[in-house]
C-alpha cells in the first residue's frame, strides 16, 4: 500500500508499507523566522556547506545558508531531516556523542543518514496553527523523544536575539511568552 503525504512548500513523501521514500519533486526551500523577531533565521555559520558547520541566528536575508528541505521522514513516523538547500546532502543534526536529555548542544550540518538525532518533528503551535500569516512550530528532536517522551526543541542560545546567536537544541518550556526564541515560523518566501 502506499500513501502520497503533501507536506509545506509543496513537498510530497510517499510511505510504502511502513517505510518512508522521498518523491523526486523539484524542492522548494521553507526559512525558520524565529517567532521571538521575525527578523532573524536560522542558517549556517559563514554560509559552511560542510561536516560541523554551526547552526546560528542571523538577520534574514534570503541567502542559500537560511534555506531548508523537509522532504525525508525518519523512522516510519513524522519526524523529518531537514536538510540544507546550500549543500543537501547535509542535515541539521546533533554534535556526535550529545545526550539530548543532558546537553544543550549547538546544532550542526552532517551527513544525512537518516539516524534518530537527524529526525525533527514539526508541531503547529498557537490557536490556528499561524502567527502573522505563516505556520508556526516548535520543533522537536526524534532522539530525544524516543528515549521516553522527553521533548528537546530547537532553540537560540539564552534567548539571544543577535547575528551569531548559537541554535541549541533545549528542554521544551511551553512557554511562548518567557521563551518565545523555542518556536519558528515557516515561509517559503525568505526573509520578512
Amino acid at each position: 500500500m502506499t500513501t502520497t503525504i503533501v507536506t509545506r512548500a509543496s513537498l510530497v513523501v510517499s510511505i510504502v508499507a511502513g517505510s518512508f521514500v522521498a518523491a523526486t519533486p523539484a524542492k522548494a526551500g521553507i526559512t525558520f523566522h524565529n517567532y521571538a523577531n521575525e527578523n532573524y533565521c536560522m542558517g549556517v555559520y559563514g554560509g559552511g556547506t560542510s561536516v560541523g558547520s554551526q547552526l546560528v541566528l542571523w538577520t534574514c536575508d534570503g541567502s542559500a545558508n537560511q534555506d531548508w528541505f523537509d522532504d525525508i521522514a525518519i523512522g516510519g513516523n513524522s519526524f523529518f531531516e531537514v536538510q540544507d538547500s546550500a549543500a543537501p546532502s547535509m542535515c541539521i543534526d546533533l554534535p556526535p556523542g550529545t545526550n539530548p536529555r543532558l546537553d544543550t548542544p549547538q546544532l550542526i550540518l552532517s551527513g544525512c543518514d537518516g539516524a534518530n538525532d537527524q529526525g525533527w518533528y514539526f508541531v503547529p503551535q498557537f490557536s490556528d496553527g499561524t502567527l502573522r500569516g505563516r505556520e508556526c512550530y516548535i520543533v522537536e528532536n526524534y532522539e530525544a523523544f524516543e528515549d521516553d517522551g522527553y521533548w528537546a526543541v530547537i532553540g537560540v542560545y539564552a534567548g539571544s536575539m543577535t547575528d551569531g546567536a548559537s541554535i541549541v537544541l533545549w528542554p521544551w518550556s511551553m512557554d511562548p511568552v518567557h521563551h518565545p526564541d523555542q518556536y519558528w515560523c515557516l515561509s517559503a518566501d525568505g526573509p520578512v
